[in-house]
């Protein structure tokens, strides 16, 4: 909205919503509102052709306050009246030098104001006081509102009767423009010299006006009013995080989801938001928490009728994701964006291209050749960029506005050679995961792109891939390649990390692009990928014969070892342990025979878990030697420590309870410097149990309380019954009965793969309450076989025998 046009364009939009009133209504609205207000000195109301001419275009000069007054007339309140007060100063710019000065490259043009009561804001802003403070804070924040609030309290208190508000447009503007405004608008000569500051705040003190200079762009611009001394209060607002001498500076937040919750409540309904909650929750979001959105936000729920609240969030949502802003948030970014060097306007696109969730500094540096340190100090000076976690974050106002300008900008080949380069840094990173995480993706890989180091790989997936498949699913119909790199990189590191969901969507998305092309690997690839997910999820997958016969039509020796592998693993799952050896077997010659070592290692730990399950504990400990032996050559520390682990359970099933703490110990080792948690978690509860039968129980708890967190935070729930149980158990060889009492009721509540640990649990129960209560003991004992079921015949056994030792 840049001219008066507009201005009477927009007020006659809002008088045909408000029921069309008629213009001397509308006087006499306008009359009652400044009557109202505190301290009002006149009680008339305009002219009803004067209330008129402000609805008519071809003016060349307009009324903002009657404009402003109207609009409030109309039902118009809170910020989006604030902002559209300041746009109606904006449509005046153009004006002569009676009320503007200009500088070298920028504007300042002055208002006289009455202070109004402002909306309730937030607590934290209203603490401070009415002089010397600079509010900074993103465009669309509040920062005028708080301003003006502040302001409103020095009236309140008998400080001042009005306010000259200067605003200034670009960052060309100088003090003495800014001066030069402020005297034309009090009616004086401008005054000159090193008092011209003091000068014009005694001016503003005999007047009882307090002085708001708003959009500061360089601390120089106000400085002189910051270090004068004053008898009314000043205040200013920036988009830039200025320090500013004789000026306390508070940078504005975005309002919580409760202010957003408050304000629509009070501009909206009481129960607007409650009618969908997780619809109110996705719009509070959208949003940002940038007032000036949410006032037109709440503006259009108002207004539209036969909307629900998902109707706005899906138009919101197609409006951010398309680029599109409502042109007051427009303007408001655009005056940042007109004071930004190139090379930040250069980071800022290149993060609105990137994912949500931000792109790493290495990231950036790869994809652009800048000065980065440089333009995130800019971006951050703007309040348009935030960095946490290692990552750089833009609000999404902010990723929206850059979007839009590279579309107008950027040639359309400039932009996709952009979402290249960043497709292509993350496939590399992916690469990078594989080489620490996933070493058999990494050999199997049909990519020559070298991989990126990642300093975190596990924290890599749980916060950047998300982003990265965004972006990579954007593109899936341009450059398909990228998600099924991205698939096939990740399958092994993704199943480690316990990120089944995130696992699926990245494989289905990778199987759908691969059919697209007739690239036969891939779709091979994809659905093993996401037959293993399945299985790992205890569900029910593709047959493995189907997925056999696909990858041999697709004549890939590695997707045909992992389907055999497969195959062995749920074979054994069903106890026919004989044919799940064979499998086994089959898939490690062929993954020996094409050079696939870190597969062979793989598959040579899963011959030792049969040979386990078997009996023969030695021939497992043999196997799980050949597979330590692959593990080491091959640097794979992860499936090190899972082997270990693995040894730690033969050798502690033989009494060899010395050799299975030293593989439990060197397991925990290699799992802390793999950063490997599925690994760690194993390593060490198998330690803990280890401890117990050597009699170490406290080291044993120790052990298995950290192997309860470190499964909690590798989202490795389903472990959890049987880590209480054998808390409880340890406590018990101790001798501490009402410590394993509580263990044994936490893992008959804990999350768990079956009845076998809840059973286990109430077994436990019921043993500490066989001698004090017999009848609770029984009870206890039968909910522990109704629970069982089939699911163990040993464990069955023990139940009914302790049942039948307790005493009547």
């Amino acid at each position: 909205m840049k001219t008066l046009d507009d201005i009477a364009r927009q007020l006659r939009e809002w008088r045909i919503r408000a029921g069309s009133p008629s213009y001397a209504d509308l006087a006499r609205r306008v009359g009652e509102l400044r009557g109202g207000r505190p301290g009002a000195t006149w009680q008339g109301a305009p002219g009803r052709v004067t209330v008129y001419d402000c609805f008519r275009e071809g003016r060349t000069r307009i009324d903002v306050e009657l404009a402003s007054d109207i609009a409030e007339a109309l039902g118009i309140t809170g910020v989006e009246l604030d902002a559209w007060r300041m746009r109606c100063a904006d449509a005046l710019r153009p004006r002569s030098a009676e009320s503007a000065g200009r500088g070298a490259a920028g504007l300042v043009t002055a208002t006289s104001a009455t202070l109004r009561p402002a909306e309730p804001g937030i607590g934290s802003l209203d603490a401070h006081g009415a002089d010397g403070v600079l509010f900074a804070g993103i465009g669309g924040s509040g920062k005028t509102q708080a301003a003006l609030r502040a302001l409103d309290r020095a009236r309140v208190a008998g400080e001042i009767d009005g306010v000259v508000m200067l605003h200034i447009d670009g960052p060309g503007a100088s003090f003495d423009s800014v001066l030069q405004a402020a005297a034309h608008e009090l009616g004086v000569g401008v005054p000159e010299g090193d008092g011209a500051a003091a000068r014009i705040l005694d001016v503003l003190a005999r007047r009882r006006r307090g002085l708001l200079v708003d959009d500061v762009t360089d601390g120089a611009q106000v400085a002189p009013f910051g270090s004068a001394e004053r008898a009314v209060p000043f205040v200013a607002t920036s988009r830039a995080a200025l320090d500013v001498p004789g000026m306390t500076r508070v940078d504005v937040p975005p309002w919580t989801p409760g202010e957003v919750r408050g304000y629509f409540a009070r501009a909206v309904d009481p129960s607007c938001l409650a009618a969908d909650p997780p619809a109110a929750d996705a719009l509070i979001a959208l949003m940002g928490g940038l007032p000036l959105v949410v006032a037109l936000v709440a503006a259009r729920v108002r207004s539209a009728a036969g909307w629900s609240l998902a109707d706005h969030v899906d138009a919101l949502r197609e409006r951010r994701e398309g680029g599109r802003l409502e042109d007051a948030v427009r303007a408001s970014i655009d005056a940042t964006w007109r004071g930004l060097t190139g090379e930040a306007r250069t980071l800022l696109k290149t993060l609105a291209a990137g994912p949500r969730a931000g792109l790493s500094d290495s990231a950036v540096r790869a994809v652009v050749d800048i000065d980065t340190p440089a333009a995130v100090r800019d971006l951050t000076r703007a309040f348009l960029l935030t960095r946490t976690g290692g990552r750089y974050h833009l609000h999404d106002v902010a990723r929206a506005f850059a979007r839009d300008r590279a579309r107008e900008e950027d040639p359309p080949s400039a932009r996709i050679a952009l979402e290249d380069r960043l497709l292509d840094r993350i496939c590399a990173e992916a690469w990078g995961i594989a080489l620490a995480l996933g070493r058999s993706d990494h050999e199997g890989r049909r990519a020559s792109r070298a991989e990126a180091t990642v300093p975190d790989p596990s924290g890599w997936l749980a916060t950047d891939l998300p982003g990265a498949l965004e972006l990579a699913r954007g593109a899936a119909a341009r450059r398909p390649s990228a998600v099924i790199e991205l698939s096939e990189a990740l399958t092994t590191s993704l199943e480690r990390a316990r990120l089944p969901g995130l696992a699926e969507k990245l494989q289905r998305t990778a199987r759908d692009a691969a059919m697209r092309i007739d690239d036969h690997v891939g779709v091979a690839r994809a659905r093993t990928a996401l037959a293993v997910t399945a299985m790992r999820a205890g569900q029910e997958g593709e047959a493995v014969d189907a997925l056999a016969e696909v990858a041999e039509r697709a004549g890939d020796s590695w997707t045909i070892s992992r389907v055999r592998n497969l195959a062995g693993i749920l074979a054994c799952r069903t106890g026919d342990l004989a044919t799940g050896e064979a499998h086994f077997h089959a898939a490690r010659e062929l993954a020996e025979r094409d050079g696939y070592d870190a597969l062979t290692t793989a598959i040579a730990g899963n011959i030792a878990i049969a040979r386990a399950y078997s009996g023969e504990l030695e021939q497992s400990l043999a196997w799980d030697e050949r597979a330590l032996e692959g593990a080491l050559r091959s640097g794979n520390r992860g499936l090190a420590a899972t082997t270990l682990s693995n040894m730690c359970e033969a050798q502690r099933m033989l009494g060899r309870y010395g050799d299975a703490i030293a593989s439990a110990r060197r397991a925990i080792d290699f799992a802390e410097s793999a950063g490997d948690r599925l690994a760690l978690t194993h390593a060490l509860a198998n330690l803990g149990l280890a401890l117990t039968l050597a009699g170490d129980n406290d080291e044993a708890v120790a052990c298995l309380e950290r192997a309860t967190v470190t499964a909690a935070d590798a989202g490795y729930r389903e472990i959890e019954a049987t880590l209480h149980n054998n808390i409880a158990e340890a406590h018990l060889k101790a001798g501490r009965t009402h410590e394993a009492g509580i263990a044994f009721a936490r893992a008959r509540i804990a999350p768990n793969d079956g009845p076998f640990e809840p059973a286990r649990a109430l077994h436990g129960l019921g043993r500490l309450a066989a001698e004090a209560n017999p009848e609770r003991a029984r009870t206890l004992f039968a909910e522990a076989l109704s629970a069982l079921g089939d699911a163990s015949e040993p464990l069955a056994a023990e139940i009914r025998e302790a049942a039948a030792s307790v005493t009547p």
